[in-house]
C-alpha cells in the first residue's frame, strides 16, 4: 500500500465554497491509489455550517475554539495529521 495523504482544508463562514472545494477534492482523490484523508477545520465560524458539510461528504472535522486566521488553523490542522 501507498503511504496516505492528508489534505488539511481550512475555512472560515464560506460552506457553499467548501462544498464545492471538498467535492473537488474526493473526485480527484479517487482517481489515485494513496488512501486520501481530508481534514476540515473550521477557523471558529459564525454557524456550524461547516460541520454539516463535512459530515454529508464523510470528512473529519474539528472547529477552533477561536479564529486563528488561516495560519493558525492550517497549522492546527497539520497538528492532527500523521502522514
Amino acid at each position: 500500500m501507498r503511504d496516505a495523504v492528508t489534505i488539511v482544508i481550512a475555512t472560515y463562514n464560506r460552506p457553499a465554497y467548501l462544498d464545492v472545494m471538498v467535492s473537488s477534492v474526493q473526485a480527484s482523490a479517487a482517481k489515485v491509489s494513496n488512501p486520501v484523508r481530508i481534514l476540515i477545520v473550521d477557523d471558529h465560524s459564525d454557524t456550524l455550517a461547516a460541520k454539516h458539510v463535512a459530515k454529508r461528504l464523510g470528512t473529519d472535522y474539528i472547529r477552533l475554539p477561536e479564529n486563528r486566521g488561516v495560519a493558525g488553523a492550517l497549522y492546527a490542522g497539520f497538528s492532527e495529521v500523521d502522514s
